[in-house]
């Protein structure tokens, strides 16, 4: 999910001007998650595709110094102009969010139960980058070391201590990781293995 390289997630500045720019841009998209899931629509061919919004329709949920504001990346290749510009928008903290509102044949749903479903290795890499940035920025708005609230910081990527005192900043973990499957030559076979006390 996170391994399309056409989502290119190095911006070449973070200013105030920047990121204004980019959200009011009829290129910025926006994908509201919360709690894990986040919005998405039916296909054809029972496929699924996130539901992104333009910015007169996201601002709606936008907390106050763009605080549930996620920059995700760009679409296109290294070194051109993007395509596209890519938010996540994290409703989960407001309490006045009401699913009814969402667009029509539009409903939230975890990136964990569709698995190939997800119409584009590149949308399944928005998806799963938004809900993953969502639950990060959830469960650090407050600081390890002072116990004061922390706020975001640089469109997403990280979060800062609000103690001046303090002024501690925290950015999203990289755990690497890979899953490999062995299969025979004619990928009729896979290598499985289990434990002996399993159930047959």
């Amino acid at each position: 999910y996170f391994s399309s390289p056409e989502l290119l997630r190095i911006r070449d500045a973070d200013s105030a001007d920047d990121l204004d720019e980019s959200v009011s841009n009829e290129a910025a998209r926006f994908l509201l998650v919360k709690d894990g899931k986040c919005l998405v629509k039916d296909i054809a061919d029972g496929g699924i595709s996130p539901e992104y919004m333009k910015w007169h329709e996201a601002k709606e949920w936008l907390q106050p110094r763009n605080e549930n504001m996620i920059w995700l990346g760009n679409a296109g290749k290294e070194g051109a102009e993007p395509e596209n510009t890519y938010f996540a928008l994290d409703v989960s903290s407001i309490p006045s969010f009401d699913e009814q509102r969402m667009p029509s044949g539009a409903r939230l749903l975890s990136p964990r139960t569709l698995a190939s479903s997800v119409e584009s290795e590149f949308n399944a890499a928005v998806m799963a980058t938004a809900v993953g940035k969502g639950l990060w920025h959830q469960v650090n708005r407050f600081c390890t070391r002072c116990g004061s609230r922390t706020e975001s910081r640089n469109s997403g990527s990280s979060r800062k201590c609000t103690n001046p005192e303090c002024a501690k900043s925290v950015f999203p973990r990289i755990d690497p990781a890979v899953i490999v499957l062995l299969s025979s030559k004619d990928r009729q076979h896979c290598l499985l293995g289990r434990q002996s006390r399993w159930v047959k």
